[in-house]
């Protein structure tokens, strides 16, 4: 079934290949660009293809639009062969065998990581900077904001970066889209973001109806333990049930103490001494002792345990000698290169040595292969930390359940129970849903707006995206780039030729009628749900006039002439006259229910 984005490609091709001696105002090519995106992406088709049509309004037209494999794409982007690994200085235009501008999606967590995207040293081969660009005051940002620990700081960093990068466009952001959770109106403090990446902090949700939550989960749950979890859907239930030393506050989203009650860095930044909160104790009543946190490093890089981990780890600690043991409470970490995501590998699920050491010695590994509560190692690997403990594991992986952990040594969670359930396809799970069956209905069911509209109890909970789609510029390109090739001949004149490519990307169209409003427009090269986004910007809005200043400033003259096209060849249609077409196909998708599929 063709989703509705799809058909509206397809009847705006069509729409055009019917004209019949339709006159059109078109504006006169000054020069013109050929276009790169992958053949695999639908979404990033649609936006070339919309960009196809915008282009040539303020005089720049399309030469090629390469839709290629990946392999080709690499070949033109990061794997070219620039510097001393090469035979180049630089990624040329898409005739020489670069690329001129390439439609590129780029997908965060909770930490948005430009540096190897925009400092100078990160061009390809080595780095992901293929825009080539190049600013000194942003590689001084970038490097503070790698190296910075204050969360505080490091957002003023970040929202400068934003300011420079609004100003420069290396890039051109197009949309961030969003993601939908349905929920019951009676709960409170579900914190969407961090839900969304697995690293919610669920002590804090309530339903004030029964202070039992239960969430539907499209997928079963496989993962027995911290050290196998690669699975969205199992970190729902470990993130309530592993303590760490530090973990993502709730709301703020910058990592809190919790099982830690302070640190000290060195000078150098690669020294953390870590002080272990006396009050923590594990479900079983046992206290948190630094001998826990290295035993647990220790079998993250114990090569018998195959640790989902142990690749983050190894990239910031040599070994698990990198883990050191002060005293009781006190435990030091000796990191191989500054930076804040130190915060991340110290917040690794902590387990209690003396209760999983003696059945490895009497059992060995194997009881890393056992799901929870049952053979050998029984509760051994999840009794843990955290605000909950684990109740029951279903051997059908279908249901996993949670309680409090009264031993918790912080606030006691709100609800008495959590059950994250399996339930088998969105129609279904949204039943359950509006039947009072379930609480949460998780956004990898891929709903729409209008599942949850109008529906008296619940309501959707949209999520600020971690996705950019943004059109990417070779800033080595003669007139996109250095502007060498322009009438004025300047870097500026290239700079205002890229906003007013800006001015013509119609964001806000491509939110309401291919995302059907589930989304926002992209504002820079972060999405609105990372970490320091600057909600100060205003995205480019879409004004063709201010487009047209922006290229007579770039010193184009732009001219036009009036045709008359009798082919499907020509297939300009304005913003304007296009929304007509956009009501037809509004009212075919409601005739035949076409349902819209999204990544």
């Amino acid at each position: 079934m063709k989703s509705k984005g799809t058909l509206f490609l397809l009847m705006i091709i069509l729409f055009n290949s019917s004209l019949s001696q339709s006159l059109t105002s078109d504006v006169l090519p000054v020069f013109k660009i050929s276009l790169l995106s992958p053949a695999s992406s639908t979404q990033r088709h649609q936006w070339a293809f919309l960009m196809k049509e915008e282009l040539p309004k303020i005089g720049i037209g399309i030469d090629i639009h390469d839709q290629s494999v990946w392999p080709s794409i690499y070949s033109r982007t990061w794997s070219y062969p620039v510097g001393e690994q090469g035979y180049y200085d630089y990624i040329p235009t898409y005739e020489q065998g670069g690329f001129d501008v390439f439609f590129v999606d780029w997908v965060w967590g909770l930490d948005w990581l430009p540096f190897k995207l925009f400092h100078s040293t990160e061009i390809p081969p080595n780095g992901w900077n293929l825009y080539q660009y190049s600013n000194p005051d942003c590689d001084i940002l970038l490097e503070d904001y790698m190296s910075e620990f204050n969360p505080q700081e490091r957002k003023f960093i970040v929202q400068d970066v934003q300011q420079i990068l609004y100003e420069d466009l290396p890039s051109i952001p197009i949309i961030n889209p969003g993601c939908i959770f349905g929920i019951k109106e009676s709960l409170t403090n579900i914190d969407a973001v961090l839900l969304s990446v697995g690293k919610h902090r669920a002590e804090y949700w309530d339903d004030s109806d029964d202070h039992i939550i239960n969430y539907a989960s499209p997928v079963e749950f496989y993962d027995p333990h911290v050290f196998s979890l690669e699975s969205y859907y199992d970190s729902l239930w470990m993130q309530s049930v592993y303590g760490g030393l530090f973990q993502r506050a709730h709301d703020f989203h910058f990592y809190d103490p919790v099982v830690a009650l302070d640190y000290t860095v060195s000078s150098d930044s690669l020294q953390f001494n870590v002080t272990i909160n006396s009050s923590a104790k594990f479900s079983n009543g046992n206290p948190v002792l630094a001998e826990d946190i290295k035993y647990t490093y220790d079998l993250h890089f114990n090569p018998e345990i195959y640790s989902s981990n142990r690749g983050l780890l190894e990239k910031y600690l040599i070994n698990n000698d990198s883990v050191v043991i002060l005293d009781t409470h006190n435990i030091q970490f000796n990191f191989n290169q500054a930076s804040f995501l130190a915060f991340e590998v110290m917040s690794c699920g902590i387990i209690e040595k003396s209760t999983v050491e003696p059945l490895i010695s009497t059992y060995g590994y194997g009881i890393f292969n056992e799901y929870p509560l049952t053979g050998n190692v029984g509760n051994a690997l999840v009794t843990s930390c955290g605000p909950f403990k684990l109740s029951s594991f279903s051997l059908d992986n279908t249901l996993v359940e949670l309680v409090p952990n009264v031993y918790y040594h912080r606030k006691q969670p709100y609800v008495s129970e959590i059950a994250f359930k399996f339930v088998k396809g969105k129609d279904t799970a949204i039943l359950e849903l509006k039947n009072g069956n379930v609480d949460i209905v998780d956004s990898n069911y891929i709903p729409m707006l209008e599942d949850y509209k109008g529906v008296s109890g619940i309501q959707p909970l949209i999520v600020p995206s971690f996705e950019n789609n943004e059109i990417a510029i070779n800033l080595k390109h003669p007139i996109l780039g250095t502007g060498e090739l322009t009438p004025v001949g300047t870097a500026e004149a290239a700079n205002n030729v890229r906003k007013a490519i800006s001015h013509i990307v119609p964001r806000q169209m491509i939110i309401d009628e291919l995302l059907e409003g589930v989304g926002s427009p992209a504002v820079t090269p972060i999405p609105k749900g990372c970490i320091g986004f600057d909600d100060s910007l205003n995205p480019y809005e879409y004004n063709l006039e201010l487009a047209k200043m922006y290229m007579e400033q770039a010193g184009y003259v732009l001219s036009t002439e009036t045709t008359s096209t009798t082919s499907s060849s020509h297939t300009t249609i304005s913003l304007g006259s296009s929304w007509i077409l956009i009501i037809c196909i509004y009212a075919i998708v409601v005739v035949v229910k076409v349902k819209k599929t999204r990544k």
